[in-house]
């Protein structure tokens, strides 16, 4: 899919990122056989110029967790982008290597993007609302911060296609409970409500000291453009048929 980003575009001789299609096809093995899923993913890449040897894949987990991808981690993982097995388990990765991409699949939930030009790292982090409320993204800017020489002043943020709160909306939802989220549900109507993921996520950057000014929602809804993209909430049990758009994300 067209991908731009004030934030991200004017480094782009420095980092790259893509999002797949509906036109790319399903990324996720869950949603079709293996040789189905790598034939997708192999003219993905090859369509966007991303070496498969320099692809680290993400596998999100219930836990929160951040993983480095340092020298001994990539020797270790390289070479396996198409085995459905072999992967970093976690919902973020960060990493300072160069020619070094991060993989992630995703539904619904926000796929968030970290750069820092002036050391030069990233990091992708996958926040649905679970991981909005153990704070992922806080996780993550603290793992730049722990192994990184990180300057928040310059750190900047994209969240990608996601759900957004025109379409996020359940009947008597958990959160109508948790006082936290208070401010992110808005009655639609008797017990139903909207959840603005995005927004809380912002929050949550501009609290742990990220310049508001330097985070950048693309504004693109999963749901919305359901024709476009895959999203959970609007194929789950539909005829479009479910899947899973991938994210690419690395340093050149």
């Amino acid at each position: 899919m067209d991908s731009n980003s004030t934030i991200l575009d004017k480094f782009s001789d420095q980092i790259f990122y893509a999002f797949s299609s509906h036109a790319d096809g399903n990324m996720s093995f869950k949603f079709g056989n293996l040789e189905n899923v790598n034939e997708n993913r192999r003219k993905w890449i090859t369509k966007i110029g991303v070496d498969q040897d320099n692809i680290y894949k993400i596998f999100p987990m219930p836990e929160m967790g951040v993983v480095v991808i340092d020298e001994e981690a990539k020797e270790n993982l390289k070479g396996h982008f198409f085995d459905p097995e072999i992967g970093f388990t976690a919902n973020g990765c960060v990493t300072q290597l160069p020619n070094t991409y991060i993989f992630i699949h995703l539904g619904d939930s926000l796929p968030i993007l970290f750069y820092e030009p002036t050391h030069k790292f990233i990091g992708l982090a996958r926040s649905g609302w679970r991981e909005t409320e153990n704070q992922m993204v806080a996780l993550t800017v603290q793992a730049l911060a722990k192994n990184y020489k990180i300057n928040l002043e310059k750190l900047v943020v994209l969240i990608g296609p996601a759900i957004h709160k025109c379409c996020f909306k359940f009947k008597d939802p958990a959160q109508s409970r948790w006082p936290n989220w208070n401010k992110y549900l808005q009655l639609v109507k008797k017990d139903t409500y909207a959840i603005d993921l995005v927004q809380y996520n912002i929050d949550q950057l501009v609290e742990v000291g990220v310049k508001l000014e330097n985070i950048e929602d693309m504004n693109y809804c999963t749901s919305c453009h359901r024709n476009q993209i895959f999203s959970h909430y609007a194929d789950h049990d539909k005829e479009i048929g479910e899947g899973r758009f991938g994210v690419i994300f690395g340093l050149k």
